[in-house]
């Protein structure tokens, strides 16, 4: 579930870059390489010390540790690392380190106070840009480009609107949901950037499509500050701001905008269409969760640690059966520490997925919804797809299609697959793209 929450283990950082006295380069690849050695040599005391005060009430020694056993359960040791970048916006400073791990390259990303210390840090998907092509049934002299901006009160999100260039009469707008992480406009993963295949292939084939970066990429020290900050918030009211947009595009058919849910976007699409009301004609569902996060996360930790066993892999999958048993429990309210709960979310973020139902929120829907599951997928499983069949097979308004080659990101390969397959540049299978336009044509 990209950044996926498998490689998306994170500390909550919140406060904004103002009147910073700024240093040199050198300065903050120091301190981000000096933070690096000291957590993967396991001085966790030590790496304590370089955080800003306005985040000690969420990082100490403990919750390092345990980060940072969680993240080498999921990718294995490092191996090497590259040469840091530096990122300087309006307000904030960021350090990038790649780390080539045993099972995966990621981005280590190091944001710096107004009083040059650390706020946090994640990992994020490490991609060449040169990897990255546009796939062969794709063709730009097809389609037109145009800039938008999804707005949702104060916050602002780029993005794009890509529609046929000779539109006959108005079209169908596909709005692209994200999954979990600070995804970018493409959802970019390793080497694929699946949003972008999909937004190339609808385009020609007469479907417009609304792509944008997701609320945590482009705010993202706002938004991981904020503990009250749930699903709504970072997914629910920017998709729905984004479809009111479509219906004010060229060449759009107000009447006919879309849903695309990718992942976690898939679990809550639902939820984002029964809020939407008459904004949404319908929606699909990519890999979609059927099942409570926390089954999924349990699922892909024991999945990951079965490719790379060790005892360290088995003291903190235990610690996360105890986090997913106080989920299962409901024993937790809004002033639960993030560290007691999985993957270090809010309790707030919690209590919203605990109480929030995918399958029923669907079955009362009366819309077209495609369902569409990859077979090799080690994620969202077959087990989530026949979960959905099981809740939604009897109504005539579900498709539902499932793909034996396809992996989380709905790309062929064979085998078992692992997150290593990410690294491989891919692209989106056409057949899928297909069964995608010819669902959208019909409804």
């Amino acid at each position: 579930m990209k950044t996926f929450i498998l490689l998306s283990i994170l500390l909550i950082f919140s406060l904004k870059v103002s009147s910073q006295v700024i240093l040199s380069d050198s300065f903050y690849f120091s301190k981000a390489k000096e933070l690096l050695f000291a957590l993967n040599n396991e001085k966790f005391e030590r790496a304590n010390t370089y955080f800003d005060e306005s985040v000690s009430n969420q990082v100490n020694a403990t919750v390092l540790k345990n980060t940072w056993a969680q993240l080498f359960s999921k990718l294995g040791n490092i191996k090497s690392t590259g040469r840091p970048r530096i990122e300087r916006t309006d307000s904030l400073i960021i350090v990038y380190i790649t780390c080539v791990f045993e099972d995966a390259t990621m981005d280590m990303k190091v944001p710096f106070s107004a009083n040059n210390k650390i706020l946090g840090f994640f990992f994020v998907a490490h991609a060449d840009p040169g990897d990255y092509h546009l796939p062969a049934y794709a063709d730009t002299s097809l389609v037109r480009e145009q800039d938008i901006t999804v707005v949702s009160g104060k916050f602002k999100m780029p993005g794009k609107y890509l529609y046929p260039r000779n539109a006959r009469g108005k079209i169908p707008v596909v709005v692209l949901v994200h999954g979990s992480g600070p995804n970018d406009m493409d959802e970019t993963i390793e080497a694929n950037k699946p949003f972008e295949d999909i937004a190339y292939a609808l385009a020609k084939q007469g479907i417009g499509v609304i792509r944008y970066d997701k609320r945590t990429k482009i705010y993202a020290n706002q938004m991981y500050g904020e503990t009250k900050v749930t699903l709504e918030q970072e997914t629910i009211v920017d998709a729905i701001s984004a479809a009111r947009l479509a219906r004010k595009l060229p060449d759009a058919d107000s009447n006919r905008v879309y849903i695309l849910g990718h992942s976690l976007g898939a679990m809550v699409a639902p939820l984002i269409a029964q809020q939407a009301g008459k904004l949404v004609i319908g929606i699909i569902l990519m890999a979609g969760p059927a099942r409570p996060l926390e089954d999924l996360i349990l699922e892909q930790t024991q999945y990951m640690d079965s490719l790379i066993p060790s005892d360290k892999n088995k003291r903190s999958l235990e610690i996360l059966k105890s986090q997913v048993e106080i989920i299962k429990r409901g024993d937790f309210g809004p002033k639960t520490s993030a560290t007691q709960l999985p993957l270090g979310l809010t309790a707030n973020y919690w209590l919203f997925l605990h109480n929030y139902h995918q399958t029923e929120t669907a079955k009362k829907l009366k819309i077209p919804i495609l369902i569409l599951q990859g077979g090799r997928d080690f994620q969202v499983t077959m087990t989530d797809f026949n979960l959905w069949k099981k809740a939604l097979g009897e109504n005539k308004n579900v498709t539902f299609k499932s793909y034996p080659k396809l992996n989380h990101l709905f790309i062929e390969g064979e085998g078992k697959s692992t997150p290593a397959e990410y690294e491989t540049p891919g692209h989106v299978a056409e057949y899928v793209i297909d069964d995608i336009v010819n669902w959208v044509k019909k409804n």
